[in-house]
């Protein structure tokens, strides 16, 4: 069907969809090209499958590497300065106390302490929580990996 000169009206989706029928049944597949799109379609999924397998494990590799990492004071500009206030302020705040319980006539070994401390890790410190986010992560990274392959799967029969 030849094409409308350029300045007539518009086809209309009916007139569009009968050209493209016209154009498809003067030249149908044959059975071997369609076999042909049935194997290339069938190997893109494979592709497809082994794909969101692949970064399913670099999801949970990357979790475990935050999981396992362990954050000193000193490593971060900020953080550093921050502990070193922090420990200055408790030394002043110990010395304090120390003087008051001797004023009270507390001996040393009884007297109440303060101390300043850096944890390297947040709720990750605890074994049991890591199983626990371990488990979250896992069932996360699970339906992410299903969600995929379900949107790439198809009956191409």
């Amino acid at each position: 069907m030849p094409r409308r000169p350029i300045g007539e009206k518009a086809m209309t989706p009916a007139e569009r969809q009968r050209r493209h029928r016209d154009i498809v049944t003067q030249h149908p597949m044959t059975k071997s090209e369609r076999e042909d799109l049935q194997r290339l379609i069938r190997n893109r999924e494979k592709v497809m499958k082994t794909a969101a397998v692949q970064r399913s494990a670099e999801l949970l590799a990357e979790f475990e590497q935050q999981l396992a990492s362990i954050y000193s004071w000193d490593q971060d500009e900020v953080w550093k300065e921050a502990h070193n206030a922090a420990v200055e302020t408790v030394k002043a705040t110990a010395q304090a106390i120390a003087e008051r319980c001797e004023e009270l006539g507390i001996p040393a070994r009884f007297a109440p302490t303060i101390s300043c401390s850096w944890s390297g890790r947040g709720e990750n410190a605890i074994a049991q929580r890591r199983g626990e986010l371990r488990s979250v992560a896992r069932s996360r990274v699970d339906a992410i990996e299903k969600s995929a392959l379900t949107q790439g799967e198809g009956d191409y029969s």
